[in-house]
């Protein structure tokens, strides 16, 4: 499950025009809080040519979340300043709408009169030009402002755990940009996004499918279409994304569905069940899925997903896919135009640490070299940030080997600045899921517990565009899909796959250990993590790892307190199963893997999961096949074939019962040919076929009666009360008595089984 994403707070900077140098001095130092607490700041330098001043100033005035007041003798003699941006800023303020927060840049000779009600600022507080140390005083407000920061979360969440209702529908989790979103036009000259909403109206269910390179935008540009669907579907948005999961299914976009529309029960149920009441979900209120990532999901598993996106829902539905796919309208995604390629350049330059690093540059080359790619534009943009000297970044570059991408990406492990650190978190980030908490990271990158020294590194990596925090209170790491991709090709080039296969293992077993008590907490943390923890026992499984495979499924599937158990995630098992079968994996079906299999089938079935059982059981059968070990498979036979009959399937489970017993007769064992006839025996008088269960009880009984250590006798009964023993406690398997005789009399008559006593093979002392 991945956690949900937070918007943004905006920190709007008022100040004096005579204090411009204080003001950039300071948007320097908030640069880190920027990354790090996941905020935006605007000033009025931030206003596009051709906008209207006044607007814009109101605009950002009524958004803003945080008001910083650089205040000064120059601020408060400005009437602008003060009759415009302070009084507004106070009405806000005092409605519980914003926070303002004064910063003293120059003495001022006043006192807080001007802001009126207001106590924030101090009356002995030391002006910025007075501290001996200016660095220690701009981080002084840096922390100042964070701890509002977490204060204005903290008090969202209490809001919205108050307000939610007991049973809340989670929504759609719609990545955020961190820079504003630039208009994208196809070759005619329209506007992408108004052609996609106007194609996804609620009233006519269409499919549309984001064509295009990595890295080109398609993620973006569907967020901005589906933020301005939510009014017109009321709502219903769901936001599914395949990036970085294994075995994503049709199966795995129905829960997704069902959880986002507030039905996570709908995951319990077997599949066919699942489908029909998702189906119902979707077209009762219109409804809009988006699937992102589609080319990360195997290719047998995509027709399905769009041929049920089309045909068996239908619903409103936007992919975005590397390839062009057949069924939905497709709008192919192309680099950049120019013109959009200059308004995001001039984005990412004002995102910047230091804008005066880009005051000579060469737009132009800079977008050339970046292929008008969005995201290998942003990562330029944070390599000339970090050098300082865009022409030695360039020139680098041009020299470099591969795509744009290869190359952009290759100079960023070279770089001095970004350190060792900085690489082998890159590198650890690939082998997550989809996200990473830092506790995670830091251990899987080779830092033990020291979440400061990931914090740097943190630092470093936002600033090249190359990590995104995710959650809230950017507890976790992400990265884009080409990023990940990249990253993995550089793992396992570089020779250390195994060190940090070993780590990831590692941490996830602890993981798992620090939380088998159950408490709800625990499950919590288990359930974030569920992705991850898939991942890490398919990893334990291609290295032949199977004490580490088995503490995994244990978790996952424990008839009593495992998390599937528990939050009905048990098409994960299937996921699972599906996934091993890859050949990339390198996974060995053997004996190890059947008893494995057999294993989740049979927990599976003590909670009449019987679809799911004779699942597992099949696999385990299928493996033991190819073993081709006689007795293994007539085990497995016989092992399908109960919860087959359970559910109704009894010419299936005949078959199967048959099957087991011609192999049970080529090996010679009396002992197993005879309880094979009672378990058919007993289908075939559920069945009606009252003479053949007879001719087999017969059969049975005379197999019986030979030297052996247990006999079975049928004294008498009624044709139409004919039983034999339980198909889920054999004869062999019933509890022994030292000796005597023990009569069943559940069957309408009298079978009478007698036992010979035990030796005991203890030595006496």
């Amino acid at each position: 499950m991945t956690p949900q994403s937070i918007d943004p707070l905006e920190v709007f900077i008022s100040y004096s025009h005579q204090d411009e140098g204080l003001r950039e001095a300071l948007n320097r130092h908030l640069r880190t809080l920027v990354h790090a607490c996941f905020i935006t700041t605007w000033h009025d330098r931030r206003i596009n040519l051709g906008e209207e001043w006044d607007q814009a100033i109101d605009k950002h005035l009524d958004s803003a979340d945080i008001i910083l007041l650089l205040t000064s003798s120059d601020f408060i003699a400005s009437d602008y300043c003060y009759e415009k941006e302070i009084r507004r800023a106070m009405v806000r303020h005092d409605a519980d709408e914003a926070r303002v927060i004064p910063v003293i840049l120059r003495a001022c000779g006043w006192q807080v009169a001007p802001f009126g009600r207001l106590q924030a600022l101090p009356t002995d507080g030391i002006p910025v030009m007075q501290w001996p140390d200016r660095d220690a005083a701009f981080l002084d407000i840096h922390n100042g402002i964070q701890r509002v920061v977490e204060e204005i979360r903290m008090k969202r969440v209490e809001k919205e755990r108050t307000e939610k209702p007991s049973n809340p529908d989670p929504g759609a989790v719609i990545p955020h940009l961190r820079v504003p979103f630039v208009s994208r036009r196809d070759q005619s000259g329209n506007d992408i996004v108004k052609l996609i909403q106007d194609e996804l109206a609620p009233d006519r269910p269409r499919q549309v499918a984001l064509c295009g390179a990595g890295g080109v935008g398609k993620t973006a540009i569907a967020a901005e279409a589906v933020l301005g669907l939510i009014e017109r579907f009321e709502n219903r948005i769901v936001w599914v994304s395949a990036d970085g999961l294994e075995g994503f299914s049709l199966a795995t976009l129905l829960d997704g569905i069902a959880h986002q529309l507030g039905k996570p029960h709908l995951r319990e149920h077997r599949f066919e069940k699942k489908e029909e009441q998702v189906r119902c979900l979707v077209k009762t209120y219109p409804t809009l899925v988006v699937l992102d990532k589609f080319e990360t999901i195997e290719a047998s598993e995509r027709a399905h997903c769009v041929n049920w996106l089309a045909n068996s829902a239908p619903c409103s539905a936007l992919i975005t896919s590397r390839d062009v796919i057949e069924g939905p309208r497709n709008f192919p995604i192309e680099a950049m135009r120019p013109e959009e390629a200059h308004n995001l350049l001039n984005q990412l330059i004002t995102e910047a640490h230091d804008e005066r690093a880009f005051t000579n540059l060469d737009r132009g080359r800079v977008i050339q070299t970046a292929e008008a790619n969005p995201l290998i534009l942003q990562w330029i943009v944070g390599q000339i940030d970090l050098a300082q000297d865009p022409d030695e970044v360039l020139d680098d570059l041009r020299n470099g080997e591969g795509s744009a991408a290869e190359r952009v990406f290759d100079r960023a492990f070279r770089l001095e600045q970004l350190g060792e650190d900085s690489c082998a978190t890159l590198l650890a980030l690939s082998l997550f899921a989809q996200n990473a908490s830092q506790d995670a990271l830091a251990e899987v990158a080779g830092f033990g517990e020291d979440l400061g020294r990931l914090k740097e590194v943190w630092k470093r990596l936002a600033s090249l565009w190359l990590v995104n925090p995710v959650g809230e209170g950017s507890r976790r790491l992400t990265v884009t899909g080409l990023t990940r991709e990249l990253a993995r090709v550089r793992l396992s080039e570089s020779g250390q796959g195994d060190q940090y296969q070993r780590r990831f293992i590692g941490y996830f077993l602890r993981f798992i250990d620090a939380h088998r008590k159950a408490t709800v907490e625990n499950y919590a943390e288990l359930e974030a993590e569920t992705d991850n923890l898939l991942l890490a026992t398919l990893v334990t499984l291609s290295r032949d790892d199977w004490n580490s495979a088995n503490r995994f499924l244990e978790l996952f599937a424990h008839p009593v307190y495992g998390v599937w158990t528990i939050h009905d995630y048990w098409e994960n098992a299937i996921r699972l199963i599906e996934a091993l079968k890859a050949p990339r994996w390198g996974v060995k079906f053997d004996e190890n893997m059947a008893m494995m299999l057999y294993e989740l089938g049979r927990r599976a079935r003590y909670l009449q999961k019987l679809e799911l059982a004779c699942q597992l059981y099949y696999e385990s059968l299928e493996i033991r096949r190819g073993l081709g070990d006689p007795s293994s498979i007539a085990k497995a036979l016989d092992r399908l074939a109960k919860p087959t009959k359970e559910m109704g399937e009894l010419d299936k489970a005949r078959r199967l019962y048959e099957e087991s017993l011609e192999i049970k007769r080529t090996l010679g064992v009396p002992s197993r040919i005879a309880r094979a006839l009672d378990r058919l025996a007993k289908l075939l008088k559920e069945m009606g076929e009252l003479d053949e269960a007879r001719r087999l009880y017969d059969e049975s009984l005379a197999i019986s009666e030979g030297p052996r250590d247990q006999r079975i006798d049928i004294a008498s009964g009624p044709l139409d009360s004919l039983g034999g023993p339980d198909d889920n406690s054999s004869a062999a398997e019933m509890p022994q008595p030292s000796s005597g005789r023990v009569e069943d009399k559940s069957s309408g008559f009298v079978i009478v089984r007698t036992f010979e006593p035990r030796r005991s093979k203890r030595k006496k002392r």
